[in-house]
């Protein structure tokens, strides 16, 4: 008797204008990979808009009316391995993702533990798309990125996750309400679609895990990438000639963003040059 295939639908969230080369070579070679896979018939589709929250509800509304019993989201801004889908399904968790950074403020400490004062006291970092339940603050829960990971490998049970290569099974959105993404505030801040759709489908039982065995690349202004994924895709040559990459988490220095406020008060100042120069340039042949 043949084994019933598991059905999956590999969606893409895009609200770019166009698609880095890097996602779409990694989507590519997945698309190739994922059409051997012998327990799985994969589909692929696209979702395009302005407002990722409703991007994502399109993606769920189609797995959901085509009955697939997996839906895997993939953000047009990262790029991933090849066995992305295969290493997801088969974990078979209600919702799993893999690693990823992006690039954010931290405050810095000092060797004793305490806040540095002045410019050094902020700093760029990367942080992990992946997040842990803190104490609750102004009477709601506070969430932060967890930090500890960098060290473990394998799946490690979280409370939230980044929606790029999150994938979920079916038995989560047959019990969760839609909309299933929505932005919300928390702790006094505004938190992420994402993010809320793991902290209900908890409220409804579901666990979360991120598979630190698997690492996707986060295109920003820069690469936040891993190294492991870098080799594994063949990209090392073409990142060592970028200074964007990023292989752990690593703060940048003060004067970086300094320097980056230099160059825009250096830009502000020549658009409003140009500016005046065209409005000089109207009234004189207006005359």
């Amino acid at each position: 008797m043949a084994v019933k295939k598991k059905r999956v639908l590999v969606c893409t969230i895009n609200n770019w204008p166009y698609l880095h080369h890097l996602f779409v070579d990694s989507l590519t070679q997945m698309i190739q990979y994922s059409q051997k896979i012998p327990n799985m018939d994969v589909e692929f589709d696209w979702v395009w808009g302005s407002y990722v929250d409703a991007m994502r509800n399109n993606a769920a509304e189609k797995a959901v009316k085509g009955d697939y019993d997996f839906l895997l989201m993939l953000d047009a801004d990262q790029y991933y391995p090849a066995n992305t889908v295969e290493k997801l399904v088969n974990n078979d968790k209600p919702v799993c993702g893999g690693l990823y950074y992006w690039k954010t403020l931290k405050c810095a400490k000092d060797k004793n533990g305490n806040l540095k004062k002045g410019n050094g006291g902020i700093q760029y970092t990367y942080a992990p798309h992946a997040y842990k339940k803190r104490k609750a603050m102004f009477g709601e829960a506070r969430y932060d990125h967890l930090w500890e990971i960098d060290d473990k490998d394998g799946l490690q049970e979280v409370d939230g996750l980044g929606g790029g290569g999150m994938c979920i099974r079916k038995d989560v959105f047959d019990k969760m309400d839609a909309p299933f993404f929505e932005c919300f505030w928390t702790a006094g801040a505004m938190s992420g679609e994402d993010l809320n759709f793991c902290i209900n489908a908890q409220a409804k039982g579901f666990k979360i895990f991120i598979d630190l065995d698997l690492e996707f690349g986060h295109i920003t202004q820069s690469v936040v990438a891993n190294k492991r994924l870098n080799d594994m895709m063949g990209y090392a040559e073409e990142m060592k000639m970028s200074k964007s990459i990023f292989s752990g988490p690593k703060p940048f220095h003060p004067d970086e963003i300094t320097e980056n406020l230099k160059k825009k008060a250096n830009r502000d100042e020549e658009r409003k040059n140009r500016k005046l120069n065209i409005k000089k340039l109207i009234k004189e042949t207006t005359k």
